[in-house]
């Protein structure tokens, strides 16, 4: 993160239904790690498949697909 600030982490599913909320507080700047263990907001086990996960942080999104293998 290039400044502290508020930031949220998500996992949506490829029809763009929301999974799960990994992260959603302030960080400082700098590098940072999250892992998703492949459940959802229920603690309930995701099923094999494609995954978006959005980082918005200084009103600014960032969007990835990620892939979990059962």
């Amino acid at each position: 993160l290039p400044r502290a600030g508020s930031t949220r982490f998500d996992i949506y599913d490829i029809k763009g239904r929301w999974v799960a909320n990994l992260l959603d507080e302030v960080q400082e700047s700098g590098l940072h790690t999250i892992t998703w263990n492949g459940v959802n907001q229920d603690g309930l086990d995701a099923a094999s498949g494609v995954y978006i996960a959005v980082l918005r942080a200084q009103n600014q999104a960032q969007s990835q697909r990620i892939v979990l293998i059962r």
